[in-house]
């Protein structure tokens, strides 16, 4: 540690309180008394709490400028109370006392934040007020700590506005190639075709397995809503299997390599269902849950797969599919409505076959392009991480203010 500065536990110079969840009775919808906040990663109030029944014995307060640090799982992400507030069991106010700049204890504990996780990412289910008290923090004299939080502040602004202009980039990218999407899928000129779904193509729904059929693990596995997430399949997404046997019992529902697939239900006003997935070689039996619609191509002499794949992601299609959803909070398709949404498509496979690779080539591009920029931000950020880990060690210096 550097000479000057000294090392002490956090409960030692700061004050460490635990949230409490009061009972039923102390809440309302009425906006009357203090923000409750319960403890998600995003710190949202919850509910709000009637003042004339507040005591200190069944509620504890945080107020405008304490620290609030989740307590359960995700530990360790940090935030700082914008107003006066009664904390829930899953937050931790710390409130900083006089020898202690709450800037560079905020700072510390964002620092502390992959201490907590650990370095193999399992996340820790809790730490608690006296876990928290002894976390030993470097402290040196309030006004070098004053120029560390002035030289970070600086640092941070200029690496969080180049992560906001290339997190633009690749909004930029995905934009074009959707727009190249609906250029391609919406030219209806000579030699174009123009016909329902339902003329060219059938539908299979998925099948309503049981859940108390289920067992722990298996080669047969339920293929759910959630492992169709963002039209990219992801059998990791909390699997679900079956006995081997199913395979035989309901190998009507059974998908095979090259199946198209579509989720058919989201949620009212997003657009996290419709997503259409072509399914890739799987070393499990795949079955077809309830809510997802397998599609056939009738003859694949009038239309090719791969460029149906395709035009389902267009966001024209997209924009008539959910205008065809019905519901109140869960938006739901009906595979019948679906059947008589119109599909243009060139009547020579070979033109097909083209705008496929032409598309493919896009996409890979615009993947590429995607995987720089991104690298690029985890970069900023690990610089971001050096900083603090060179803030905490005494060897910061104004240079940085040139990052």
């Amino acid at each position: 540690m550097k000479e000057g500065w000294l090392e002490k536990e956090i409960g030692d110079i700061a004050l460490v309180i635990a949230g409490q969840s009061p009972k039923g009775i102390f809440y309302n919808d009425k906006g009357l008394g203090v923000p409750f906040y319960q403890g998600k990663k995003e710190f949202t109030d919850k509910f709000i709490g009637e003042p004339t029944k507040w005591t200190t014995s069944v509620t504890k307060e945080a107020v405008e400028g304490d620290i609030l640090m989740s307590v359960r799982a995700p530990v360790g992400p940090v935030n700082f109370a914008t107003q006066n507030i009664c904390i829930g069991r899953g937050l931790a106010a710390i409130r900083s006392k006089e020898e202690l700049n709450k800037d560079y204890l905020f700072n510390f504990l964002q620092f502390q934040e992959s201490q907590l996780i650990g370095s193999s990412g399992a996340v820790f289910n809790s730490i608690n007020k006296s876990q928290i008290s002894k976390i030993k923090i470097p402290v040196p004299p309030l006004e070098v700590q004053q120029q560390i939080v002035q030289i970070l502040d600086q640092a941070f602004e200029k690496i969080d506005r180049a992560i906001a202009n290339i997190e633009q980039n690749i909004k930029n990218a995905e934009e074009s190639f959707q727009a190249k999407l609906n250029e391609v899928f919406s030219q209806k000129g000579d030699g174009w075709e123009e016909d329902k779904l339902g003329d060219i193509c059938y539908v299979l729904n998925g099948y309503a397995f049981k859940s108390k059929e289920a067992i722990e693990k298996s080669s047969t596995q339920l293929l759910r809503m959630g492992n169709l997430y963002k039209n990219v399949l992801d059998l990791n997404r909390k699997p679900v299997f079956y006995p081997d046997s199913f395979g035989v019992v309901y190998k009507e529902y059974l998908l095979k390599e090259g199946d198209l697939i579509m989720s058919l239900t989201g949620t009212v006003d997003k657009t996290d269902y419709g997503y259409t997935v072509k399914v890739p070689p799987s070393k499990v039996n795949l079955l077809l849950n309830q809510r997802i619609m397998k599609i056939e191509i009738n003859d694949s002499n009038v239309l090719i797969k791969d460029y149906l794949k395709n035009y389902l992601l267009s966001p024209d299609f997209l924009k008539r599919l959910y205008a065809t959803a019905s519901g109140t909070r869960q938006a739901n398709l009906s595979s019948k409505k679906i059947l008589d949404l119109k599909i243009f498509y060139p009547s020579k496979i070979e033109e097909q076959l083209e705008i496929v690779e032409n598309l493919k080539n896009l996409r890979n591009c615009s993947n590429l392009l995607r995987k720089q920029y991104s690298k690029k931000i985890e970069n900023l950020n690990n610089l971001k991480k050096s900083l603090l880990e060179k803030a905490f060690k005494g060897e910061l210096t104004k240079e940085v203010e040139t990052v």
